[in-house]
């Protein structure tokens, strides 16, 4: 798997850790964690995200969220970052999460998902840009 996340997602989460988790948690250690995990589970066909759902709304674009674990946080599991992440073949970026600390509207974070989204396509070399989501908010 390749991985390339938004840098805005890496911003929020290194401000994330910062403010909730112990010092020995780093930005890069979460990620390599939570890549490991989303290759086991889309390489090896290993059941680690009982919970995984598709986004709807992304115009057939592989969309998924999940509430990841972040190590090291002595948080609720509904504390813990909702994030919303792209999938293209082997090639997966996260795009954006929120946790209910910071009292996070769902349809809020399903439309920075979606401008992300354009974020990576645009990186990826794609003409494609998507409009805004017109689905019910899902939890």
């Amino acid at each position: 798997m390749h991985f390339y996340h938004h840098p805005d997602f890496e911003k929020e989460l290194a401000k994330f850790i910062k403010k909730h988790c112990q010092n020995n948690t780093t930005p890069d250690t979460v990620l390599r964690h939570i890549q490991n995990l989303l290759t086991s589970y889309f390489e090896h066909n290993n059941p680690v995200f009982p919970d995984l759902r598709r986004g709807e709304g992304f115009k057939g674009h592989e969309v998924y969220f999940h509430r990841f674990i972040v190590p090291n946080c002595n948080l609720g599991k509904t504390q813990h970052p909702k994030c919303y992440f792209y999938r293209q073949e082997d090639f997966i970026s996260i795009l954006c999460g929120g946790t209910h600390i910071e009292n996070y509207k769902e349809h809020e974070l399903r439309n920075i998902a979606l401008i992300r989204l354009n974020d990576i396509l645009g990186y990826l070399g794609s003409n494609e840009q998507l409009g805004e989501i017109d689905t019910e908010p899902q939890e």
